[in-house]
């Protein structure tokens, strides 16, 4: 099975929308952070803290997975930034805008967006992510909607941190990890432990493990392990020293009977959303028609629902996905 990874990671065609150049994980310190297209146009974000634990003990689940918005308005994307003014002229859209999360008594925002030369969808090499089914621990798991964009190494934004006052990091970047991509040999460990991201290491051996049809008996087996091969102890060690610990290690299973079956082949890339309005949904465009065959533009469905909010329920139909109240009959 090993073999065949690489093969079905194979570069996929440019037909994902633009805001799937967003998916996967990004360094947000303290945190790194994933985001993750759920459906044609929600989105979550999970949030991994320092050392795999909250500075609070039972402050959170590991990783802690919420929703968060994504849209082509950088203004509304940096709105809850009360500390930071302005803009970035060299971000484009899709933007992210995730939940501030509090680590310890501070809490941390922010918002990102492609780098100007790397906001076109056409340009990029997309990978899928074939085992993704043998490590993600995120509550809820949604099927992947979106390959990863692992040519696109980072995003920009603005972050700020506060506690009773704060700052802006007006010129924040937030680099991308790929412990779900990686490959699984000396280089791919080599690149996982030198993020220091613990529950990257552990999707990483989760990896391993399936290529073998092995697999984690006892959870707590494997975060005693995640010490000594990610961050300050992992100097010197290499993914040979990790294969023989895995070899003997009691917490592993291997007699195939708790295997993850990976996802082998990835299905059909999601219908690019139109031109005109590449983030369907959350501007406001509905995925079904209006009645008469014609479809619900930006205008029809944003317009409506705010005539739906003042209480006039004349003329709507339901839409399938997104802002969730009505289009222009």
């Amino acid at each position: 099975m090993l073999a065949l990874l690489p093969a079905l990671s194979a570069a996929l065609a440019s037909n994902y929308s633009s805001d799937c150049l967003l998916e996967g994980f990004w360094q947000f310190p303290p945190f790194v952070v994933r985001f993750h297209k759920v459906s044609h146009s929600n989105w979550n974000v999970s949030y991994y803290p320092p050392n795999n634990e909250w500075y609070y003990p039972g402050q959170h689940p590991v990783p802690f997975t919420v929703g968060m918005q994504v849209g082509t308005d950088q203004a509304a994307a940096r709105a809850p930034l009360f500390y930071c003014s302005g803009g970035r002229t060299d971000a484009s859209a899709p933007y992210a805008s995730p939940p501030s999360m509090a680590f310890g008594e501070m809490t941390h925002a922010m918002w990102a967006g492609l780098p100007a030369a790397s906001a076109n969808a056409t340009n990029v090499t997309w990978t899928w992510p074939v085992d993704v089914a043998t490590w993600d621990e995120t509550p809820n798991t949604a099927p992947p909607r979106c390959a990863v964009a692992a040519s696109v190494p980072l995003l920009v934004g603005q972050s700020q941190s506060y506690q009773r006052s704060g700052g802006c990091d007006d010129r924040a970047s937030f680099g991308r990890l790929t412990p779900d991509l990686a490959p699984l040999d000396q280089a791919g460990y080599a690149e996982v432990a030198a993020s220091k991201f613990y529950d990257g290491m552990a999707i990483f051996i989760r990896r391993y493990l399936a290529s073998r049809d092995w697999a984690v008996a006892d959870a707590g087996g494997l975060a005693g392990l995640l010490p000594w091969y990610v961050g300050d102890k992992a100097e010197g060690q290499t993914f040979a020293h990790l294969v023989a610990e895995l070899e003997t290690a009691r917490w592993v299973d291997r007699s195939g009977a708790m295997r993850r079956s990976p996802t082998l082949t990835p299905p059909p890339a999601p219908q690019s959303p139109p031109a005109e309005d590449p983030y369907p949904c959350w501007t406001g465009q509905c995925k079904e028609p209006n009645r008469d065959g014609s479809k619900c533009t930006y205008n029809d469905c944003f317009n409506q629902c705010l005539k739906k909010e003042d209480g006039d329920s004349s003329a709507y139909h339901e839409c399938s996905e997104g802002c969730g109240y009505a289009c222009l009959s």
